[in-house]
């Protein structure tokens, strides 16, 4: 045990030392946005705790508190949620994007009536040199288990 608080120690900071919670507040806002705030578990304070689970269970009182200090935390917070949303937001619209693209090669796919499409050695393709077989078996799973009335079709054709 004597070991693992000596490694520990090297490791995160000196975890004898007691922090205020003043202190901490202090610490805390020091560190970085992005690892403060962040799931990452990436920022410790001097005594070597995580800083995000140390303010998960603070939030609410340093949120509310009238501080200078709390007053930044709380403005960083909100920046970081900002951020976040925005994050969140680009990820939906690039997920839309692959979703549009996907039903585009799949109404490409299925307008295709030549079955050898679904043949190994086949040469029809899809687009540009994109062999229409490799394009299907890479995606076969997620058109099979689509609920697109387009991969629906091509499950029908498929099967044929």
């Amino acid at each position: 045990m004597l070991h693992y608080m000596i490694t520990y120690s090297l490791q995160r900071g000196n975890n004898m030392k007691k922090l205020t919670f003043d202190e901490r507040l202090k610490e805390f806002a020091e560190l970085p946005i992005e690892k403060k705030f962040s799931h990452s578990n990436s920022a410790y304070f001097s005594n070597g705790i995580n800083a995000h689970s140390w303010f998960k269970v603070n939030k609410n009182l340093i949120l509310s508190m009238q501080t200078d200090v709390a007053i930044k935390i709380k403005n960083e917070y909100k920046e970081y949620l900002i951020t976040l949303k925005e994050k969140e937001i680009e990820k939906k619209k690039q997920i839309e994007k692959k979703n549009d693209k996907f039903k585009e090669y799949c109404n490409l796919f299925y307008s295709i009536k030549n079955f050898r499409k679904y043949e190994e050695n086949s040469d029809v393709t899809l687009v540009n040199d994109l062999l229409a077989y490799d394009w299907f078996n890479y995606y076969k799973i997620r058109i099979l288990t689509s609920p697109l009335d387009i991969c629906k079709l091509i499950v029908i054709d498929y099967n044929m």
